[in-house]
């Protein structure tokens, strides 16, 4: 079974390099431009994907305020979500860790293709095999 990776990213070179590292892995990558779309997506879609990886920086609504409506909504919460960011430091995710709506991964931009799936692959192990939660 193919897993299904929600990319919530506005600029585009960071949007190729992920889509390429994700693809060579073998994931489905849906794209969306910005959280409110990423929201509505999340809200319309039957079917959830195995993963939400979502940039800081995006338009519309920061992608903190996405991360927390994510995991505040029952159907949602499950969902893994990375959050990776080219302004915030150690610092600023440090305190978003401690929040009770965290994000399940950081990673900070220029992101490591490598540490990325990694990442992707513990956070969405034995779905491909159960396919489930």
């Amino acid at each position: 079974m193919q897993l299904r990776i929600l990319l919530i990213e506005s600029d585009a070179a960071m949007l190729d390099t992920l889509q390429q590292a994700l693809a060579g892995r073998g994931y489905e990558v849906d794209v969306v431009p910005d959280g409110l779309i990423g929201l509505a997506e999340l809200e319309r879609n039957a079917t959830p994907p195995d993963l939400i990886l979502l940039r800081v920086e995006i338009p519309r609504m920061s992608g903190y305020t996405v991360c927390n409506k994510i995991k505040r909504r029952e159907k949602l919460r499950g969902i893994p979500l990375i959050l990776f960011s080219s302004q915030a430091t150690p610092e600023t995710f440090a305190q978003h860790k401690r929040l009770r709506t965290r994000a399940d991964g950081y990673l900070s931009v220029p992101i490591d293709d490598g540490e990325l799936l990694s990442l992707v692959d513990d956070l969405t192990r034995g779905k491909a095999l159960s396919g489930s939660f």
